[in-house]
């Protein structure tokens, strides 16, 4: 309930999902827009940035009433729940439907291509040098083997 939260007023431009300049409506934006008075009628549930420390998130969990926010904080409690979702944004409404989205995710993409970006720790440094070493060795011993034979 923005109208007695401060901080919710001070977060509400870091919200994937904003409140209106009154903090009595949620405003639609890109990905779902509200018809009427629905943004009313929901709960959010929103993962954003923090905006005191960037390596840290803040879970918002807000409403218009009470009765529509005591909905976000029943859904977070429903472990089968939570497990399923995919998203950094939800919204409920009053009849409990749910709306799962993404807003600050990185793509599967981009997640995939990042996992490559792995550093190679000192063990590894060494057991490849010695690996190397031992190919060559072994491939100098044999050029050597080859040409005393091939003499005879």
């Amino acid at each position: 309930m923005p109208h007695n939260n401060s901080v919710i007023k001070m977060l509400n431009n870091n919200l994937n999902i904003k409140f209106d300049k009154n903090y009595s409506n949620f405003i639609s934006n890109d990905k779902i827009s509200f018809i009427d008075d629905y943004g009313k009628n929901i709960s959010t549930i929103q993962l954003i940035k923090s905006p005191y420390n960037n390596q840290k998130n803040i879970m918002v969990i807000s409403s218009m009433n009470e009765k529509n926010l005591y909905l976000g904080m029943d859904y977070l409690l429903n472990k089968s729940k939570v497990n399923d979702l995919k998203g950094d944004t939800l919204i409920i409404d009053e009849y409990g439907e749910v709306e799962d989205l993404a807003y600050n995710l990185k793509s599967k993409k981009e997640v995939k291509d990042s996992s490559w970006n792995m550093s190679i720790n000192k063990t590894t440094k060494v057991f490849l040098m010695i690996s190397f070493i031992t190919i060559i060795v072994v491939m100098i011993l044999s050029m050597l083997y080859i040409k005393k034979y091939k003499r005879r």
